[in-house]
């Protein structure tokens, strides 16, 4: 498919990054996205660049599980991705699980040889979420997100 623009969609995504300075892993909202590309990328549609956000963020409520290719392996960053993805589908199901339910279903999902402690789960959870009751789990309620490193 032939790009409206000189350079693809994901690429200007690297320019709104490095235009508005944003460091990895610091957090704002989709209207800052929105309101860069309506400025310097009005051709764009707007479906098209919620589709590059939701593609390239942690926390959408669309992701589910994916993996992106060229990203050293870095196990904190994976079982985050994997928690969050986990507690927004439990959300959606109005199911609150405890972390013995986190902790048999993120597991598998961590195959690249290293196994983490069930304590390293935890931390990492303790991060996205918060406890609710005597032992259920329900992610912390944000409307931010963070962009994946490009």
């Amino acid at each position: 498919m032939k790009s409206i623009y000189e350079s693809s969609t994901r690429e200007l995504m690297k320019q709104f990054i490095t235009s508005e300075n944003i460091q990895k892993g610091e957090k704002f909202n989709r209207e800052k996205i929105r309101n860069w590309f309506n400025k310097n990328y009005p051709k764009l549609k707007p479906g098209t660049i919620d589709a590059h956000i939701n593609s390239m963020t942690i926390n959408a409520r669309t992701r589910i599980y994916s993996i992106l290719i060229n990203i050293k392996f870095n196990l904190n960053y994976s079982i985050k991705n994997y928690l969050i993805s986990y507690l927004r589908r439990q959300e959606i199901e109005n199911k609150k699980p405890t972390l013995d339910d986190i902790v048999l279903n993120i597991m598998p999902l961590l195959k690249n040889g290293v196994t983490p402690e069930h304590q390293t789960i935890l931390n990492v959870l303790k991060d996205i979420a918060v406890h609710e009751g005597l032992d259920h789990w329900q992610l912390n309620k944000n409307d931010q997100m963070s962009l994946f490193n490009l």
